[in-house]
């Protein structure tokens, strides 16, 4: 049975910490492929300046190209509706037959899980999966974790990993004050920005 990861977000754009975070996942939990899926309009928060589907799906493709067990999935970002974990899910198992899901998230949204759209049924179609974002959390993290293998989830949790403190937030107030991102992009993605004009609300105009 092959070992997939889910990687969602917005990932407006996607950074080197995206990348990162992928690669220490999937060391830990020895996975066979990551799909990395950008959301449309995430049903937990709006965005300002979130670029189109079609663009980020584009910089994703281009910040994973040198790692072959990266890919880039649109099931989410065609969507013309708000996209919920539980339907992307349930349409994933009908596409990769033989596989066990790995459900990546961030502590945070690992203890508000309970708040998630069907988060029952979410426990049954994937391997809930976090890490302790920072120090004194694991004990916390630990907790939840027993409260929702009691519901029967099967849970993990990743050893504590350096993390890139960057959001996608601070790459694009990073553009807007200097043009650049001093390398907490792919190149190749800064390029692309560059090229299509994105997020140039937040550029000043020497940098157009």
């Amino acid at each position: 049975m092959r070992k997939l990861g889910i990687f969602g977000g917005t990932f407006n754009p996607i950074h080197n910490g995206h990348i990162n975070l992928a690669l220490n996942v999937r060391a830990q939990l020895e996975l066979d492929e990551i799909l990395v899926i950008p959301a449309n309009t995430p049903p937990h928060k709006q965005c300002s300046y979130l670029a189109s589907a079609k663009d980020r799906i584009e910089m994703c493709r281009l910040a994973c190209q040198d790692h072959d067990f990266l890919t880039v999935s649109d099931i989410e970002a065609v969507q013309q509706t708000k996209n919920y974990t539980v339907e992307t899910l349930l349409k994933l198992h009908e596409m990769y037959k033989d596989s066990r899901f790995y459900l990546m998230m961030g502590s945070d949204m690992f203890l508000s899980f309970e708040k998630w759209y069907r988060y029952g049924d979410i426990m049954k179609l994937a391997v809930l999966c976090t890490a302790p974002r920072e120090e004194g959390k694991t004990d916390e993290l630990l907790s939840c974790c027993a409260r929702y293998e009691q519901m029967g989830a099967s849970v993990k949790i990743l050893s504590h990993f350096p993390v890139m403190e960057l959001s996608s937030t601070q790459v694009r107030e990073l553009l807007g004050e200097c043009g650049t991102t001093n390398g907490l992009l792919d190149e190749r993605v800064e390029e692309y920005i560059m090229k299509h004009g994105l997020y140039e609300e937040k550029r000043p105009v020497f940098a157009k």
